[in-house]
């Protein structure tokens, strides 16, 4: 049983948006922690 192209694309994003977050809240935190 294959799966279909959609789905294996749909799960990229996903990772993608949640890596992305994660990253994106690190480096926030890690400016706010220069800042302050």
């Amino acid at each position: 049983m294959l799966i279909p192209d959609l789905i294996i694309q749909l799960i990229t994003v996903v990772i993608g948006v949640v890596l992305y977050t994660a990253i994106f809240k690190i480096v926030k935190n890690v400016i706010y922690k220069i800042i302050h």
